[in-house]
């Protein structure tokens, strides 16, 4: 269950709103649309539309909403979780969703550029080839894009706390870019879009 926080619905003196949807997002239901049940000050009942949609404010009809997909997660191998975390914490600035201990010396480890953004589950390489493909994940090729929009203040900071950039940033059509290795040698961009 899901709870926030919404403005009134016309007629309504509207505290809370808890969604009945076990989804990802509180807001969204691929069967059905959303079924939240509202919370006035005298009682409760239930509506089948989404609070936030304007179509469902405006009439309090039933309204399905589209079925969005999204790329949410990458494994990412790594030789060690504390290292990794650390690394990517310390030099990249991401920040630690989760790290959550599974047993048997396994964790479900998180991190991400920002909050929304694609996140990386750190996964201990397990066996001879996994543990081949640490630092070598896309073949020697560019496997990770990391986006700013601020290209000189990212670059200066991870050079400042010794990330390895293999070329100086090159201006491009698209934008501001430079290649560097993580710490077990997968190469990243830096990019600042153009415009």
């Amino acid at each position: 269950m899901g709870a926030a926080t919404i403005s009134p619905l016309a007629g309504e003196k509207v505290k809370t709103w808890i969604c009945a949807a076990k989804q990802a997002s509180p807001w969204f239901s691929p069967e059905r649309g959303l079924r939240c049940r509202i919370k006035n000050e005298k009682d409760e009942f239930e509506r089948e539309t989404c609070p936030f949609s304007r179509k469902g404010r405006d009439t309090g009809k039933k309204e399905r909403h589209e079925k969005m997909r999204r790329l949410q997660t990458v494994t990412f191998l790594v030789r060690d979780y504390d290292e990794a975390v650390a690394w990517f914490r310390n030099c990249l600035s991401f920040e630690l969703i989760e790290d959550t201990a599974l047993g048997g010396g396994k964790r479900w480890v998180v991190v991400a550029a920002s909050a929304g953004s694609c996140q990386l589950l750190l996964a201990s390489a397990d066996g001879d080839d996994q543990l081949a493909a640490v630092g070598n994940q896309t073949g020697g090729r560019v496997a990770f894009f990391l986006e700013t929009g601020d290209f000189a203040r990212d670059h200066a900071a991870m050079v400042s706390k010794g990330v390895e950039f293999l070329e100086a940033p090159r201006h491009e059509e698209y934008g501001t870019v430079a290649v560097f290795r993580d710490l077990y040698g997968n190469k990243w961009d830096l990019i600042e879009r153009a415009g």
